[in-house]
């Protein structure tokens, strides 16, 4: 785990690529304020929430809404870093977002680029320790949310969604969120597989 955790926040408007980052970013040991896809969610968090050190902005396919987006964070937050990631390095104009007060603007950008590039701004130290909260474990993750254990363990008594969402008080839809990120999380094709790495782990 980080001996010197940053409090990191998200935001990135495709959902998907949204979820595996926040994931990628726990299981390395950072800790994550919040993710949002949206940006009114975005500055509803930054009211209420606690500060985060950093801000990671996806900048790829929505740039002209993202660009007044770090202009307004960052005249109101001058202490979170705002790290622009974009994908595509020929249609976004890079420059703006440093105009606009970005820390540093990454360009060709994939995940693993991503974190190389929060490495070298905050080493990531690991702890190699095997045990179920350990960053190497894949579920250390998910089971920061109790109910992802519940869903495992439920899972595994062949129970279905409907029946789920009466334990863990939430709707059934709401399980099946849940359900797919943890294939996304664990990049398994299906709930069995999921639930036989779980029983490899020794979480269920």
């Amino acid at each position: 785990m980080r001996t010197n955790s940053l409090l990191v926040a998200i935001h990135d408007e495709t959902e998907m690529q949204r979820q595996l980052l926040h994931n990628k970013i726990e299981q390395l040991g950072f800790s994550v304020a919040f993710s949002s896809s949206k940006k009114e969610k975005l500055y509803e968090n930054f009211k209420v929430g606690k500060r985060p050190e950093m801000l990671l902005v996806n900048a790829d396919n929505y740039w002209k809404e993202a660009l007044p987006m770090v202009e307004k964070i960052n005249s109101l937050y001058r202490r979170t870093q705002i790290i622009v990631y974009i994908c595509n390095e020929n249609k976004i104009p890079a420059d703006q977002f440093i105009k606009a007060g970005a820390t540093k603007v990454i360009v060709s950008c994939n995940i693993q680029k991503l974190i190389e590039s929060l490495d070298s701004i905050c080493p990531i130290h690991r702890n190699d320790s095997n045990n179920i909260s350990s960053a190497a474990n894949p579920f250390s993750s998910l089971l920061k949310n109790k109910k992802n254990l519940i869903i495992l363990q439920e899972l595994a008594k062949s129970k279905n969604e409907y029946e789920i969402s009466k334990i863990v008080d939430l709707a059934p839809t709401t399980v099946k969120t849940y359900k797919q990120r943890m294939k996304i999380v664990l990049q398994c094709k299906t709930i069995l597989e999921v639930l036989a790495l779980a029983k490899d782990y020794k979480v269920i």
